[in-house]
């Protein structure tokens, strides 16, 4: 596990557009692989209003992200897009960077009441332990041609309304 004063050695930090390959690389590892949302928002992210990206290193390889987006006049914040590069899970940077995050957003938003997190699959019992459960969402990764979206949506939609 990680200390608690530079975890593993992870200097935490915003991430920016320059870390964008090294945010992929993070995301071709997983379970996820291309399927992976995040190389279709991280540039989107950076630039949306309330929204900070946050990146751990080692030395110079970007080995976690985690987002914080301010909602509810500012009131909340969603924690969301926690990753860890593969070959490095399991030693404590992905709650070292969480807490990394808390932490900012605490000293720079104190109008901020809750935090609500987001999770791609099942808490743990472990998690529930720790959090309150307040909603359950579905993300579904769909593709098609682009020259085929069109009629792709309409027969999604059509699908959704029965």
């Amino acid at each position: 596990m990680c200390a608690a004063s530079e975890p593993c050695g992870v200097a935490f930090g915003l991430a920016g557009e320059g870390d964008f390959q090294q945010v992929l690389d993070i995301c071709s590892g997983g379970r996820l692989r291309r399927l992976d949302y995040m190389g279709a928002v991280f540039h989107r992210w950076l630039q949306e209003p309330g929204r900070l990206v946050f990146i751990g290193r080692i030395q110079q390889r970007v080995v976690a992200l985690e987002s914080a987006l301010l909602v509810d006049g500012g009131q909340t914040v969603v924690v969301q897009g926690l990753r860890v590069v593969p070959d490095l899970r399991g030693r404590g940077i992905a709650g070292a960077l969480r807490k990394h995050v808390i932490a900012q957003v605490r000293q720079h938003y104190p109008e901020v009441c809750a935090i609500r997190l987001t999770r791609g699959q099942a808490p743990t019992p472990e998690t529930l332990t720790k959090y309150r459960l307040i909603a359950k969402e579905a993300i579904l990764s769909l593709c098609c041609e682009a020259a085929h979206l069109g009629p792709f949506i309409a027969e999604l939609r059509s699908k959704l309304a029965r």
